[in-house]
């Protein structure tokens, strides 16, 4: 408008304005909007924490300053300014067109459910915009389902079901969560006898520890060791999240097998099925060796134990006790037999003896019948008996000599009791009286041994024996000399 105080006098006063029509100026507020929710997960577990990003954009012409952008983790409606939100994120202001995204860490839900997630752009309406209804998203809400994990028991595998006492086993357990959200981590544990399904909380015999596990995941654990003191049937279970930590949608699943798994802890039977001496008669100090066999009768394996073997007892031995020979057997399957060989058996004395052997001397295999573990069922009878050495024959060459002339001399030694070790035979070719082994003898001979019933035949003189003077002579011929 052209002279506006009137200070001009003019033709035409009526036509200082312009344009004709006026010129129009639009003045455009900034118009916040929620372009995008984006959730890591749709699907989760109770307190499971997720990321939520969300990008918030200016549409309008003008830039707004800073603004709260707020996350509803739950709501039936949009959201509307002012509004208190679950979340809170402060974004500093918008250029005209300009998005950014922007990132809630953690979130999570308490409780099993569906729900509606959304997200508004300043919360406390201090942003004056074009449209202030437009300020949520995503149109219809975010649905975001909580559901619990569901641990269940896949399968319990023991390594064996039929064991001896304190016979140790493995058992391999395949936890599962059927569920499609995570769990966090729980404890599993292992019953090795309970007549009922085991309810959580409860520790069991053992327990092993699973840090989380994933929708739809497995887990395979092996429970080591496993052993049983006492014969018996026996149910065995597993547990998963025997301490109630995990909040799931069917707490009455957690078990398995469904009616247990049995154990059966059979006792083996230890018996000697024979005690067999390569001599029943020796001398003293003869040794001799002893086969013995000892076999596991049972329906369950042994572990290791000493068969001891006694060299005479009046009475069968019974375990604990300490034999005179150890043999060391390491195991015995069920109906396995095995020969312990024991040699250098010796004694000292002779006499009449009653052999044993005994399984499991030292009373460590617990058995089903612990009467029935020595053999032979009355003893083996061992003969000890000293050697007796005895002058079969002397026979000389020649009877009747001139002075020097030698003449030979054949002894025949025989042994009529036990088995001799080493000895001299000795002759003497002039003695009134019998020798006694106090010297005096002609010649000797070296015997190595002589068994029982034995005989040896030796030759003496060639050189060695001759009479120096006439007369008449007794010869004698001496064992053992």
């Amino acid at each position: 408008f052209a002279d506006t105080e009137a200070q001009v006098s003019e033709s035409n006063e009526d036509n200082n304005f312009g344009p004709p029509n006026g010129q129009t100026i639009v003045v455009s507020p900034p118009d916040l909007t929620i372009e995008a929710l984006i959730p890591d997960k749709t699907q989760v577990a109770p307190n499971e924490p997720f990321d939520v990003d969300v990008v918030v954009k200016n549409q309008g012409a003008a830039a707004a300053g800073g603004f709260w952008l707020g996350l509803y983790k739950n709501s039936g409606t949009p959201p509307a300014a002012p509004s208190n939100p679950d979340l809170y994120a402060w974004v500093g202001g918008l250029e005209a067109g300009e998005a950014r995204t922007v990132t809630f860490p953690g979130v999570s839900y308490a409780d099993p459910g569906t729900y509606l997630m959304w997200a508004l752009a300043d919360t406390d309406a201090r942003v004056v915009e074009s449209d202030e209804d437009n300020n949520y998203g995503p149109p219809n809400g975010q649905p975001i389902e909580v559901v619990p994990p569901d641990l269940i028991i896949e399968s319990m595998a023991p390594e064996k079901t039929n064991v001896a006492p304190n016979e140790p086993f493995d058992v391999v357990v395949v936890v599962k969560n059927q569920a499609p959200s995570a769990a966090g981590g729980f404890w599993v544990s292992l019953f090795q006898h309970s007549d009922t399904a085991p309810q959580a909380p409860a520790g069991g015999d053992r327990s092993l520890w699973v840090d989380g596990l994933g929708g739809d995941a497995t887990a395979t654990l092996t429970f080591q060791g496993v052993s049983y003191p006492t014969p018996g049937t026996y149910l065995m279970w597993t547990l998963a999240d025997s301490y109630a930590q995990v909040l799931e949608s069917n707490e009455n699943n957690n078990y398995a097998p469904e009616n247990g798994q049995q154990i059966n802890v059979l006792p083996p039977d230890l018996v000697i099925d024979s005690v067999t001496p390569s001599k029943t008669t020796v001398s003293p100090y003869e040794p001799l060796d002893v086969e013995v066999v000892v076999r596991n009768q049972g329906a369950a394996p042994t572990g290791g134990f000493w068969l001891g073997l006694y060299r005479h007892s009046d009475t069968p031995p019974t375990a604990p006790s300490d034999p005179d020979y150890y043999y060391w057997i390491d195991h015995l399957g069920p109906g396995e037999a095995i020969a312990a060989l024991f040699s250098g058996v010796t004694y000292a004395t002779p006499g009449e003896y009653l052999l044993w052997a005994l399984a499991d001397a030292t009373a460590a295999v617990p058995e089903a019948d612990e009467g029935n573990n020595y053999g032979p069922a009355g003893g083996q009878p061992i003969s000890v008996v000293a050697p007796d050495l005895v002058i079969d024959s002397v026979t000389p060459s020649k009877t009747t000599v001139a002075p020097f002339e030698p003449f030979e001399v054949e002894v025949v030694v025989r042994n009529q009791g036990g088995a001799a070790g080493g000895f001299y035979v000795s002759v003497y070719k002039d003695s009134a009286t019998p020798p006694t082994g106090d010297g005096g003898d002609t010649e000797w001979q070296w015997v190595p041994e002589l068994g029982s019933g034995a005989t040896v035949t030796l030759l003496f003189g060639s050189h060695s024996l001759f009479y120096e003077q006439q007369g008449t002579y007794k010869l004698w011929a001496l064992a053992d000399s």
